[in-house]
């Protein structure tokens, strides 16, 4: 891979940019990025935080079965981590 890739999201107006790679710098405007509304980035989102969230559920059934002591420990970790949002995706 070579490198640590970082993608930036900017709003322009009520739309939203996804840029490929370091931002918004103006050495990156010649790169590619999508165009995209705020509909679909709370869809987008909304299926991310349910992927997260279905994702904890094997956390618990592979933990239980190596350190079943530590599992829901783990589960509760990876949630507050990762799975729980701090303000509830707008529709």
């Amino acid at each position: 891979m070579g490198h640590d890739p970082s993608p930036w999201i900017e709003r322009v107006g009520e739309s939203y940019v996804l840029w490929p790679d370091e931002g918004i710098s103006q050495s990156q405007r010649e790169e590619a990025c999508i165009f995209f509304g705020r509909d679909v980035l709370t869809d987008q989102l909304s299926k991310v935080l349910a992927c997260l969230q279905a994702f904890s559920g094997r956390i618990v059934e592979v933990a239980g079965k190596h350190v079943p002591g530590f599992a829901s420990d783990l589960e509760m970790a990876f949630r507050n981590a990762f799975a729980s949002p701090a303000t509830p995706i707008e529709a």
